[in-house]
């Protein structure tokens, strides 16, 4: 059963050894869309076969140049329980699908072109920890009362995205500093400074803000 993957072996062993089992052919599907890119990293998309396996823990595949949406059914592969897709170029909404990761503790979808609303469904996953990191992208709408319903143990962080409206005041999205909201300047409304109503010039985004400077690429790697 696969559990960890240093995707830089899939460059240096024949394609015969990973077998044709669905490992082997998922393993496949990632090496075809995938490309070395001359600074460092890899260039491509998340291929959907990736949910196939159902035996996998942890998929880090951060500080690469992923690009297209994220494949709804990579969340079939639902064992997973540290996804990290962080500083990417990754497009589009983050499928609903994402609530079926019922043993997900750790999730970082920052710094990509994600859009549309903030996905409720994470408000499903009761087992996250840590931090639920969805800034520097360019979700837009307003922060959803559901995601009161987050494990009072997460920390959210919605820095710097098209956010607008007043925050809620229910359950855990009021134990939230002022810094989880930062950078959304059309967002009002307790733990910000900034009051529902207020005249101030609000300055639109088409892209969100600017990346945080981002670390020398790694190899994306499970585990």
């Amino acid at each position: 059963m696969l559990q960890f993957l240093q995707i830089s072996l899939l460059f240096i062993f024949p394609a015969v050894v990973l077998g044709l089992n669905s490992d082997g052919l998922s393993l496949l599907a990632l090496k075809a869309a995938i490309e070395t890119d001359p600074s460092g990293g890899f260039n491509g998309y998340i291929p959907s076969e990736l949910g196939h396996l159902d035996s996998l823990k942890r998929l880090n595949l951060a500080s690469n140049n992923f690009s297209k949406p994220i494949p709804a059914r990579l969340f079939n592969a639902t064992s997973l329980i540290a996804l990290d897709l962080s500083r990417n170029s990754l497009s589009g909404p983050v499928p609903a699908q994402i609530g079926a990761l019922k043993d997900l503790r750790h999730l970082d979808l920052s710094s990509n072109l994600l859009n549309g609303s903030l996905p409720e469904s994470l408000t499903e996953l009761d087992s996250l920890v840590g931090t639920l990191n969805l800034s520097y992208n360019i979700f837009s709408g307003g922060v959803p009362a559901s995601y009161g319903r987050l494990p009072v143990l997460v920390s959210l962080d919605l820095r710097h995205n098209n956010l607008t409206g007043k925050l809620p005041q229910v359950g855990s999205l009021v134990n939230q500093g002022p810094t989880a909201f930062s950078g959304n300047p059309s967002l009002c409304g307790f733990p910000l400074e900034i009051p529902c109503g207020s005249s101030e010039p609000i300055e639109k985004r088409s892209r969100g803000s600017p990346k945080p400077c981002r670390p020398e690429p790694h190899f994306a790697q499970w585990g």
